[in-house]
């Protein structure tokens, strides 16, 4: 795959992300940032709620012979499987795709996304521990695709190999560059695809730190571009919630833009999504309005139970019992996320374990 954007893939028409993930993100607010490395959350929430526009971005040629009329399935309890077996040290963002493609020829295949952010000398094996056991799960063929989002231009594996006694074997995969899309940035960030303003968002967070007033301005400007490109109500939701992780600010500046966009809100007549809930709690702690919390915290009980009722009917007095064992105003937006997205209860349960 080239380093920069491919022939054909700039400019597409908009992806609408799934409708379970973009409900369950507006009921809850902001998904919470993991500590230490709040990225990881960030890039793994834009797979889910833009897969298919990342493919429509940046592998075109896969995105034709998508079935559109199916959505992307996400296998996270066979990925764990995996990750388990594998033994190959940290990973940072992975996600495990099975994607239904037209008719002719195979009727699905496995997409294995792998986020990597900064150097890793086990990079390039483990890309080829996670493709053989995924084919080795399924039997189906697998895409394994890099997608280096670190800030060294040198670093760019893409290749495994192992040779024995005459026995060999030689592993390519794939990649995207980020730092190699930054001539295109402009480009990038007049998309309206949803993705590539994910990566723009990313490559914007490269130049300044959170304590930067450049941040701050980038961040108000690719708020108000994205504001005024014609997305979606559900694209909108969905990619602010992202870029508000990706371009975080320290508390200072922070306030400042919340500022702003409530102006640019009266501007542009425009109701931004409700982005300051984590905030909001952390407020509430702090100045110790521990019944405003308790409140706010039932209130994420009752929108994670709703998510999981309406996708598999009537929970069990057990599945409630640990919803209300549910005291983290961090893990439960997540949750609802999860809840949203799972193929079965059963994986769902698997995360509260």
């Amino acid at each position: 795959m080239p380093g920069g954007l491919p022939a054909g893939s700039a400019l597409k028409e908009p992806i609408a992300p799934p409708q379970d993930i973009v409900s369950a993100v507006r009921t809850v607010g902001l998904v919470p940032r993991r500590h230490p490395r709040p990225l990881d959350a960030a890039w793994k929430d834009s797979l889910r709620l833009f897969f298919p526009a990342f493919l429509e971005q940046f592998v075109p040629e896969l995105a034709a012979q998508r079935d559109p009329s199916l959505p992307p399935r996400f296998l996270d309890t066979e990925l764990r499987r995996i990750q388990r077996r594998a033994r190959v040290g940290s990973r940072q963002v992975d996600v495990l795709v099975e994607l239904p493609l037209r008719e002719g020829g195979e009727t699905w295949l496995l997409v294995h996304v792998e986020v990597q952010s900064r150097k890793d000398p086990d990079f390039e094996h483990r890309m080829w521990v996670y493709h053989y056991r995924a084919y080795d799960l399924y039997r189906r063929p697998v895409l394994s695709l890099a997608i280096l989002a670190d800030s060294s231009p040198s670093w760019r594996p893409s290749r495994w190999e192992a040779s024995h006694w005459g026995c060999r074997v030689m592993f390519e995969f794939p990649v995207l560059k980020l730092l190699e899309l930054r001539p295109s940035l402009e480009q990038l960030e007049g998309s309206s695809n949803p993705f590539a303003l994910v990566v723009a968002s990313h490559l914007r967070s490269q130049e300044a730190g959170p304590g930067s007033e450049k941040r701050l301005r980038e961040k108000l400007r690719l708020c108000r571009n994205l504001l005024s490109i014609g997305l979606s109500r559900d694209e909108l939701d969905g990619l602010f919630l992202v870029l508000d992780a990706i371009l975080a600010l320290e508390p200072e500046l922070e306030e400042r833009f919340e500022q702003q966009v409530r102006e640019l809100e009266n501007e542009m007549e425009l109701t931004v999504p409700n982005r300051w809930l984590e905030k909001g709690l952390q407020r509430g702690r702090e100045e110790g309005r521990e019944e405003e919390r308790k409140g706010m915290m039932r209130h994420l009980r009752r929108s994670l139970t709703a998510v999981l009722e309406s996708r598999f009917g009537s929970l069990s007095p057990e599945v409630h019992r640990k919803i209300e064992e549910l005291h983290d105003p961090e893990q439960l937006p997540s949750l609802t996320v999860r809840a949203a997205t799972v193929d079965c209860l059963e994986d769902f349960l698997q995360a509260l374990r």
